[in-house]
This record gives C-alpha cells, structure tokens and sequence, in this order.
C-alpha cells in the first residue's frame, strides 16, 4: 500500500460514507440474491459501517458491499483500487495495489518447458 500525504483532490466521483452512519434496513437485500451474508462482511472501507469488500480463493477483490443491501460479485483489479481519506483539515489518498512498473516477464521463470503428447 501506498501513501501519498499531502493535500491530494478526491475525485468527485468516489463513494463517500460518514464513519458511524447507520443504515436505514440493514441485513435487507433490494432484489433476490444469493449473496445475502449481511453489510458486515469483508474487508471494512472507510471506518466499519462504511462498507467493505471481500475476496475469492484466488486472492482478488470481488464481493463488495460499497452501498448497504447491495451485493455486487465482480473482479477489480488491484492496481485500480485506491482509498481518499478527509478529516476536517487533510486529505490524504491511499494506493493499495498500485500497477507494477514491469509485468510477469520481469519474474524470470527457470520452469523448464516440457513438451506434451499430441491428442490426436
């Protein structure tokens, strides 16, 4: 994760919840879903109660409760995901899985390539 202090703009468009508001029916869905295990699973964003996100076997993001009653299954890239904080006089924006300045070919794989049988 990364920290950039200072006084950095959040964008209009990020979801703001005040830290301690309550929700007007929690543990009620909007529409039917299977994903109905309650607005306090996962990971908290914001302060508990601010929402949060969860994530699969596979170690990525992907069930959010960004807004109370609603379940949304869906990957995000990590290096897409950033937190803007704001208290009365400081902002401050969080990175928490920035893009990596070189991709997998930078790992160096020693695997050994190993030709497999035809199927046909």
């Amino acid at each position: 994760m990364k920290n950039f202090p200072g006084s950095p703009n959040i964008p209009s468009a990020a979801w703001t919840r005040p830290i301690g508001q309550g929700w007007d029916a929690p543990y009620t869905v909007r529409y039917a879903s299977n994903l109905d295990d309650g607005p306090w699973h996962g990971m908290p964003l914001g302060g508990f109660g601010a929402g949060c996100i969860g994530r699969s076997h596979r170690g990525d993001f992907n069930l959010w409760h960004i807004d109370g009653g609603e379940h949304l299954f869906q990957t995000m890239p990590a290096c897409q995901f950033s937190v803007f904080e704001q208290s009365a006089d400081e902002t401050q924006a969080y990175a928490l899985g920035s893009q990596p300045s070189e991709g997998l070919h930078a790992w160096q794989w020693s695997c050994p390539v190993i030709d497999e049988p035809s199927l046909t």
